[in-house]
């Protein structure tokens, strides 16, 4: 049980291990049950307007949690996305928000390693950190966009034997097809007409220490296969040069489906099975809702300190009415986040600037009420009815944050991609594939042959813009 809601947001993200009576029921009150931070000792809610007589929460393994007495409940209990594990929200008397998820476990570390949360996932996360650092094998970080996959990379390297080497970290979606080559590998004097003077590429920067293949499944396959003798052989060929040997250790990250792109002929096998030896996968926000109120917090204390006013998330009397309340809270609860941790963050310092001299906060999400409250995915609906529940600004905006990748943002709305390509089309939100060689040819002209910034212009994805410059080739 975790404290996602108080007057004293300092209290955020305690955890009770609770204990089930002779009739399987856990009191909630004043005074029970103790809440603890990671290293800290428990103590109970305290909340003066909190009855001292509990309240009895009746917990089954599997089932949703129901008031002993129901003539005594102080609220009513609402499901959080359907997450995984099953998670529950309870609040009291308006004061306090409680997040109940079944298992026992002790408090973690809000923050570590870099990671901000006290959820199970993330404390499982942590460990798989810790366990591959003193790997020298490559690691495949999968996850949503903004789920922390930079952040898992730098962690890896820093609790490594490599920690006191370089980390060069590489997008391998920002670099154009035509330079990866030389920009990964190098080139020697004069390999090509621009080639004015000899370059050493990312590997030899990163040699000795540690190199970060982000949005590795836009990597192109004719670089996938440079690569892999990386891997393999530990040697890389500049452009016009000589094999050269290589000290790196590889981590990549993607949040494409690389079976996919395999089974699609954009991705080799032979890469992904070399890169798949050691596996972590990051979990949504939607999934880990304990998670979010301590990132809340956290974000709200960075962007307010900027501000010189941290003072606003500390508690000066009970009587007092909280600047972050439990409406803020809920909203952040409660909202879908398709841009995972990067939208929260977002959304936090906006409202903290725009706050800090108000006597309440208040968070603007992404994802409407209707969106926030979507039935869990287990529970069947008619494909027409989740079509419609995709409003414009709702896709636009999820697209945004997955670099207008369909399958991403299909994933971040819980919906099949064709589902989301048809609602698009309903919409006449635009595709690579739907634009007209007139737009691609304006589009190209008015960027310089820039393809990110053709994505930008066209709001489509950086690899169908490549697709369809390939094609008109």
């Amino acid at each position: 049980m975790t404290i996602v809601g108080h007057p004293d947001p300092s209290r955020i993200g305690e955890i009770a291990a609770v204990e089930f009576d002779a009739q399987q029921r856990v009191p909630l009150s004043r005074r029970e049950p103790l809440f603890a931070a990671a290293g800290q000792p428990g103590r109970p809610l305290e909340d003066p307007h909190l009855s001292r007589s509990p309240a009895y929460l009746s917990l089954k393994a599997g089932e949703m949690p129901v008031w002993s007495e129901l003539a005594h409940a102080p609220c009513e209990i609402r499901p959080l996305h359907g997450a995984q594990g099953r998670a529950w929200y309870v609040v009291l008397r308006r004061r306090v928000g409680l997040l109940i998820e079944l298992g026992l476990r002790a408090p973690p570390p809000r923050e570590q390693h870099g990671l901000v949360g006290v959820s199970a996932a993330t404390e499982r996360l942590r460990e798989q950190i810790e366990a591959t650092a003193g790997s020298e094998l490559p690691v495949l970080l999968i996850g949503e966009t903004g789920t922390g996959k930079e952040l898992a990379a730098q962690a890896i390297h820093a609790c490594g034997r490599r920690r006191g080497q370089p980390l060069v970290t590489v997008n391998l979606s920002a670099i154009p097809d035509s330079t990866a080559a030389s920009q990964l590998f190098g080139h020697a004097r004069g390999a090509f007409t621009d080639a004015a003077r000899a370059h050493d590429g990312y590997f030899l920067q990163a040699d000795g220490g540690t190199l970060f293949l982000d949005e590795i499944g836009d990597a192109p396959i004719s670089l996938q296969v440079q690569l892999l003798r990386a891997l393999e052989q530990g040697e890389i060929q500049p452009i016009g040069g000589r094999v050269r040997a290589v000290d790196v250790r590889m981590l990549a990250a993607t949040d494409t489906d690389l079976e996919d792109a395999v089974a699609a002929g954009r991705f080799r096998k032979a890469l992904l099975f070399r890169l798949c030896s050691q596996t972590l996968r990051l979990l949504p926000l939607r999934d880990r809702p304990a998670d979010i109120a301590v990132q809340l917090i956290h974000f709200l204390d960075q962007a307010l300190a900027g501000l010189g006013r941290r003072e606003r998330l500390r508690m000066r009397a009970w009587t007092d009415s909280p600047w972050l309340d439990l409406e803020a809270v809920e909203a952040a609860l409660f909202a879908r986040w398709p841009g995972n941790s990067r939208e929260l963050r977002g959304a936090a310092s906006q409202a903290a600037l725009l706050a800090a001299n108000q006597p309440k906060l208040v968070l603007t999400t992404s994802a409407p009420p209707a969106m926030a409250s979507t039935p869990a995915p287990d529970v069947a609906a008619p494909v027409e009815v989740v079509a419609q529940a995709l409003t414009e600004s709702v896709i636009r905006e999820t697209l945004a944050a997955h670099q207008h990748s369909v399958r991403g943002a299909a994933r971040a709305l819980q919906v099949a991609p064709n589902t989301l390509y048809a609602r698009m089309r309903d919409l006449g939100i635009p595709l690579a594939g739907s634009l007209s060689d007139e737009e691609v040819a304006a589009a190209h002209a008015a960027s310089g042959g820039n393809v990110m910034r053709m994505a930008r212009a066209l709001g489509v994805s950086v690899r169908g813009i490549q697709r369809r410059l390939g094609r008109a080739r």
